[in-house]
């Protein structure tokens, strides 16, 4: 029967009425059963077993897969044991023991297409069963978990090496009158344009290409010798080709055990003592209100930057509408951030990757916007926009001057990462981008501001402490970004089991921190002494960090 109820009579309860986890398990069986995600866990090939042996119930099985992740991780052997000596998983699969191979097959049948359907309808249960709106305030970060696939395997894109030896052989057909008639729009198209040129001027020299060998005592024309190394560099543009491809266009490295693992730089470094922390990786995204992880998302980016507007697309996927206001750190402050969370109507509670030196006025920034909408400097001198002298690294943004900068006390500390030292201060800035910034530093410095700040570093950061540190989950079992996914979202969804469980063991959500009546706004430091100052000299290094450095800016990692 595919459903999560209990329709047979036990003569001795593993559990026992007097027992909290007999009401724990009675609620995580209703909890599924009211979901409806019995109704997606049909496999694609109509078969979850093995062939030849009596059918497993798919819910039950699915029950048993998220009770195990729910406890302390799902190793699939650790589950096929759980099934056999495990009471908790005895009371609602007494007749089922199923292998951990079973438990593969139905995670790869049954699981995986529906993976993304199966996180929202048990996510908005409990979300209901809550008291949650999954559609308020949510608190964003991400973080990096090590890829199932061999650490000395890897490849980086090698598009300099493709124009490189694309040059060479254009080079080495001009000297013989061998032009291409086209520009460099496709190396596969040039492949063939140049061999088939150099094979028609090498048949009118009189030399079959067929009849053409390498090796000792063989001597070639000079011709010749250009048309063999000319297959060998473009076969090997082939190989190169092939590799782009893998890589993709919004990456520039690859494993060759798991194709859809990026090279990333992970906190734990195990190949040597000086730093060295590249590592296979995904990038895991997570959207958490309340504790419950309403969203999550597997990224390949190396930074949490590109990810913010994907995360929030796929929670508008699964509830219909984006969050009413979004909480991250300062991984996720930039212009297309900004925008991307004022076009569509969501507060921002973003930080900037400034806010820590602009808030503790360390480094206070350079140019502001004043109450009356005007841009002034650090000395609180207006800064008129002016004719682009130059061109402006990005569309966006204009050139404001101040004319004088004589007797000002930060002079010397504003005009330090300054090239042009005559004529005033120059400031090349994006207007739009220092008005959200703004607005978003008053929605982060307010009380309310100052309790999410709080909230964020306790629910999102905490779910994934608790994930990664005392579950020691930092290493991904499965390879491929689809398995991946799967695997990241029964995570996700054993942690929102864990809360859930606790909500129905004692009937209340949990209380995270409130900020008490009548706390005022916060307020930015004032500029210190080490700004008047000129700005902070440079730290003289030891030896030892002197080395460490250098090695890390060789590269030699």
């Amino acid at each position: 029967m595919a459903d999560f109820s209990i329709n047979y009579r036990l003569f001795i309860d593993p559990l026992g009425n007097e027992h909290g986890e007999r009401k724990k398990i009675d609620g995580f069986l209703d909890l599924l059963s009211a979901s409806g995600v019995a109704g997606v866990l049909s496999p694609r090939d109509g078969k979850a077993g093995r062939p030849g042996h009596p059918e497993c119930n798919p819910c039950r099985m699915f029950a048993a897969v998220l009770l195990a992740f729910a406890i302390d991780g799902g190793r699939l052997r650790d589950i096929e044991s759980r099934c056999r000596f495990d009471m908790r998983f005895a009371y609602f699969m007494p007749r089922d023991t199923p292998s951990h191979a079973t438990f593969c097959r139905f995670l790869n049948r049954c699981v995986l297409p529906n993976a993304e359907r199966i996180f929202s309808l048990v996510t908005s249960e409990i979300c209901r069963k809550m008291g949650i709106d999954p559609c308020s305030e949510v608190f964003v970060d991400g973080t990096k978990l090590e890829a199932n696939a061999n650490k000395y395997k890897f490849v980086w894109k090698p598009e300099a090496k493709m124009r490189k030896l694309l040059r060479k052989a254009e080079e080495t057909c001009a000297r013989f009158g061998v032009h291409p008639g086209k520009t460099h729009s496709g190396y596969v198209g040039e492949r063939s344009e140049l061999s088939s040129l150099m094979e028609r001027r090498l048949e009118e020299s009189g030399t079959a290409p067929s009849t053409l060998r390498r090796g000792r005592g063989i001597r070639n024309t000079e011709l010749a010798s250009a048309y063999m190394d000319c297959l060998a560099w473009l076969e090997k543009m082939a190989c190169y080709q092939e590799q782009c491809n893998i890589c993709g266009t919004g990456r520039r490295s690859y494993y060759k055990t798991d194709h859809d693992a990026t090279a990333m730089c992970l906190k734990e470094d195990y190949y040597s003592g000086l730093g060295s922390s590249m590592h296979a990786g995904y990038n895991i995204q997570a959207a958490v209100s309340k504790g419950i992880v309403l969203s999550y998302y597997v990224s390949q980016d190396r930074t949490d930057y590109k990810t913010l507007p994907t995360l929030l697309e796929v929670h508008k996927s699964r509830y219909g509408s984006y969050p009413s206001a979004v909480c991250a750190d300062a991984g996720y402050g930039g212009t297309a951030n900004y925008a991307f969370l004022e076009e569509n109507g969501i507060r921002s509670f973003v930080k900037a990757n400034t806010w820590e030196g602009e808030i503790s006025g360390k480094r206070p920034p350079l140019l502001v916007l004043g109450s009356d909408g005007e841009r002034k400097c650090l000395s609180g001198k207006k800064a008129e926009e002016i004719v682009p002298p130059r061109h402006p690294r990005t569309p966006e943004r204009r050139f404001f001057r101040v004319k004088s900068c004589s007797g000002c006390m930060y002079e010397e500390y504003c005009k330090k990462p300054l090239k042009e030292k005559h004529g005033g201060r120059l400031f090349e800035a994006d207007p739009e981008y220092l008005r959200r910034k703004q607005k978003s530093y008053a929605n982060l410095l307010s009380a309310k501001g100052i309790e999410r700040r709080v909230n964020r570093s306790i629910q999102v950061e905490g779910t994934f402490g608790i994930l990664k540190q005392d579950r020691r989950y930092d290493r991904f079992r499965r390879r491929g970004l689809g398995k991946v996914s799967m695997e990241a979202m029964l995570n996700f969804l054993g942690l929102n089991i864990r809360k859930y469980l606790r909500f129905v063991e004692t009937g209340k959500n949990p209380d995270f921190w409130k900020a008490p009546e009548g706390l005022e706004p916060e307020r930015p430091r004032r500029i210190s002494r080490t700004v008047k100052n000129g700005g902070a000299k440079k730290k003289k290094l030891q030896p030892n960090e002197a080395a460490r450095k250098s090695y890390r800016r060789k590269g030699r990692h």
